[in-house]
């Protein structure tokens, strides 16, 4: 089961105003290592082709660890690998980041994998 779409949070300016906004929620799925997986995706939905180094030098990550997660993303279909070493972000991966998709409900890897 997914989170709700949106959760409202509430901030103070400075000057005596309180501001209400939302916030678009994801629905991660159980098998994603979070803020890890949402930060590795937001840094590829810029449109660039991403090697591991270049991900986790500005997610503050280890580059095994970007790789790791890389790879689980791939099998889930959230990232695409059209090059040797370089990852882009699938429609899919779009459809997780803007809270349309439920990752739980993705086909994972088969015992093959």
């Amino acid at each position: 089961m997914g989170f709700d779409i949106a959760t409202k949070f509430w901030y103070f300016d400075g000057c005596k105003h309180w501001f209400c906004e939302f916030e678009l929620m994801r629905k991660p799925g159980g098998w994603m290592q979070n803020p890890t997986d949402d930060r590795v995706l937001e840094i590829l939905d810029t449109g660039l082709l991403l090697g591991p180094t270049a991900i986790a030098k500005n997610i503050d990550k280890h580059r095994v660890t970007v790789s790791d997660r890389l790879r689980e993303l791939q099998r889930y279909g959230l990232v695409a690998c059209p090059e040797e070493g370089y990852y882009q972000i699938t429609e899919q991966g779009k459809r997780y980041l803007e809270g349309e998709l439920d990752a739980d409900e993705l086909e994972g890897p088969t015992n093959g994998d």
